[in-house]
């Protein structure tokens, strides 16, 4: 009789898989952060494998930027190995943001740790307007009360006068 294998288990042959394809050093170093966090956001996978340097000896040491990050899971997605799962508002550090969700193809972990829900592209685009909106009134009530600034360049200016 033939054994029957679960989706956690055909997962897992899946992602062992992928682990033999061949990639860069830097790139198996995000690949192995995002297989042992799951789905999560490029700041906690910096975080994770800057955490990971502190084990080795000082003079192997390196700081991860999230420039690394984002550069090696943008050539993972290139290679069909990591995807989105679209933007989740999240707490990070006790300030609520918006993060794009990273996972491995085919990790079927939902995203642990994360206080937050999937938000729609149009919930987070007027967000973000509303957010600018917000900033753009308080440079207008700076103007008032302060007056023109030789800080403010002459079209800024012109813009909040109403010129």
């Amino acid at each position: 009789m033939e054994a029957v294998m679960s989706v956690k288990d055909t997962s897992i042959i899946a992602l062992e898989e992928l682990r033999k394809t061949s990639m860069g050093k830097d790139q198996q170093a995000v690949f192995e952060a995002l297989l042992e966090i799951g789905p999560t956001h490029d700041q906690k996978i910096m975080e994770y494998l800057n955490q990971q340097e502190q084990t080795k000896r000082r003079e192997e040491r390196r700081l991860w930027t999230i420039n690394n990050i984002t550069g090696r899971r943008n050539q993972l997605i290139d290679k069909g190995i990591v995807h989105g799962m679209g933007p989740y508002r999240v707490q990070w550090y006790g300030k609520e943001k918006t993060y794009h969700i990273w996972s491995l193809r085919y990790d079927s972990r939902s995203p642990i740790g994360i206080a937050g829900v999937m938000c729609s592209d149009a919930e987070h685009k007027a967000r973000k307007a509303a957010k600018r909106q917000k900033r753009i009134d308080e440079l207008k009530r700076q103007f008032e009360q302060t007056g023109p600034s030789s800080k403010l360049g002459p079209g800024l200016f012109n813009q909040f006068a109403g010129v």
